[in-house]
């Protein structure tokens, strides 16, 4: 989990370098950088089910633990799917 979250923070920062030498009004520079930004909120949510993970299986009940865990796996994907998303529309 730790190499895919390196993966995310590389892929959504990448697009920084080229964004500001791009010969674009600076409206459009900020909606691409938004753009970007929430990819970074992708990999938060990524940190935050690391830190989760560590605790698992610390309370005898495992459903309870995995809960969260999974809730934070989840959202993860559906703002990846959103930032993946919204340039099209």
């Amino acid at each position: 989990s730790a190499v895919n979250l390196v993966e995310d923070l590389v892929f959504s920062l990448l697009p920084l370098t080229f964004i500001r030498m791009m010969r674009v009004p600076m409206r459009e520079k900020v909606i691409f950088t938004i753009l970007m930004a929430m990819g970074l909120v992708a990999s938060a949510t990524a940190v935050v089910r690391l830190t989760l993970i560590k605790g698992y299986g610390v309370n005898s009940d495992f459903s309870w633990d995995n809960s969260a865990i999974v809730m934070w796996a989840h959202l993860e994907c559906y703002l990846g799917i959103t930032a993946a998303c919204i340039p099209c529309l």
